[in-house]
């Protein structure tokens, strides 16, 4: 009897490294980093990962910042916003089941080493690469309260047409940032219809939205040097778009 209650534990512990291994075969290995002891987080017996670290991995654009006790920002085209979090060192550390669940990124820790894998399965900033967005100005140079006029071009880059599914009114979005860290964001403060819509997008059609907007109006702007980004953030992920400077004088 004992041997065969032995025999079933040994049994269901290999069929349990199988799966494992079966799922780690389904994702891509894309390096990893070491972390020093007294520099490694854990929350609630919850294991984190420094957000900066694994998006040098993966050599993802990346922006976070803290607003009202939230978490604010974007890895790659990914738009997320989380108030499950530690800052500590200078950097955000998230759980590593919110990089797996929200960005397909596994992460397998051993010791001191942090292993980045990457999962096609979730990975939903992939399903964007057929998508170009672009935002421009009409100049660089500003008064502190002159309106900023604003084009922000959708292209669909592929061959078939594509649909993008919207949980509100709100199509896009417009963010100012200066060194880095946001500082405005046209849809903060608005309402928006909260309903379901689909935009459909033709192959190499494209869809382009105006807008005049007017931060100095929102809050105060000293005179300096702001960079200007889109996004469209759909309930499938977020698209995001080029960079433009912009000089407020």
């Amino acid at each position: 009897m004992l041997k065969k209650i032995i025999f079933t534990g040994v049994l269901c512990l290999l069929l349990i490294l199988l799966i494992n291994n079966l799922t780690m075969a389904a994702n891509v290995l894309k390096g990893n980093f070491f972390i020093e002891n007294n520099k490694k987080i854990k929350f609630t017996n919850r294991e984190l990962a420094p957000f900066t670290d694994v998006a040098k991995i993966l050599d993802y654009n990346h922006n976070w910042e803290l607003d009202k006790g939230e978490i604010r920002g974007h890895l790659r085209s990914n738009y997320f916003k989380t108030d499950d979090f530690v800052i500590a060192y200078g950097d955000l550390f998230l759980p590593v089941e919110f990089y797996e669940n929200k960005f397909g990124i596994e992460i397998v820790i051993r010791g001191n080493n942090y292993f980045i894998y990457v999962s096609e399965k979730f990975n939903k900033s992939e399903r964007y690469d057929q998508f170009e967005l672009v935002i421009n100005l009409n100049k660089k140079n500003y008064d502190r309260y002159e309106p900023i006029a604003v084009t922000v071009l959708l292209l669909n880059k592929s061959n078939e047409k594509q649909l993008l599914k919207f949980s509100s009114g709100q199509k896009y979005d417009i963010v100012m940032e200066r060194y880095g860290r946001e500082i405005w964001r046209l849809s903060e403060g608005r309402g928006y219809l909260q309903s379901i819509s689909v935009s459909e997008l033709d192959a190499h059609d494209y869809l382009l939205y105006t807008n005049l907007i007017k931060p100095g109006s929102d809050r105060y702007l000293a005179e300096a040097e702001y960079t200007l980004f889109a996004e469209i953030n759909t309930t499938e992920g977020s698209i995001i778009s080029n960079q433009v400077e912009i000089d407020i004088n």
